[in-house]
């Protein structure tokens, strides 16, 4: 990854990275890389992960970015080698390899992450049931290496957790896409 920042800052808009899908989290994440890094380099979507790695292969783009489970199979064939992890933990199913931030580009993070809603006025009662349910799930170790292997990193949290989480990622990408110009549809 720091080689890929310090060749885009060299040699400005003549790297390419590849992504899925204008405004997908994987084209946003790639957008913040450009914007936090101030690296110049020009970002292609495509449609599918598929094309992203043909892409990469035949050297019309330079990188990728995109989840591990999405680039698998060019994985395990070792196509692909993994550079960093958008997360704020590098990621053990690829080797361990370093987070963005640890490889230059400090507060670096772009992380997907799901939960579970209920409509409002949904009794307490059910959702604490519910809450604590996944909470043992996701703390279970062969669940958690089960998907540690996927590239999945498993917490669990509160539903206070996560409507603070999803209130900062909407001011969060909501910034990235005004400052990106990307027109909304």
């Amino acid at each position: 990854m720091d080689e890929f920042l310090k060749a885009a800052h060299e040699k400005p808009g003549t790297l390419n990275v590849g992504t899925i899908s204008v405004g997908s989290a994987q084209h946003l994440s790639a957008e913040l890389l450009k914007s936090m890094s101030g690296a110049n380099f020009v970002i292609i979507p495509f449609r599918t992960p598929a094309e992203t790695v043909q892409a990469l292969l035949r050297d019309d783009i330079q990188l990728v970015v995109d989840f591990p489970l999405a680039l698998h199979g060019a994985l395990a064939e070792h196509k692909l080698r993994p550079v960093a992890a958008t997360g704020r933990v590098s990621a053990h199913a690829l080797g361990g390899i370093p987070t963005v931030a640890e490889a230059g580009v400090p507060g670096y993070e772009a992380t997907s992450w799901n939960a579970l809603y209920a409509p409002s006025g949904t009794p307490q009662e059910p959702i604490e049931i519910l809450n604590g349910a996944l909470q043992e799930v996701l703390a279970d170790p062969e669940i958690k290496r089960r998907a540690a292997d996927l590239g999945i990193d498993t917490r669990a949290g509160t539903p206070a957790d996560a409507d603070a989480q999803m209130r900062a990622d909407i001011a969060k990408w909501d910034k990235v896409i005004m400052d990106a110009k990307i027109p909304k549809q």
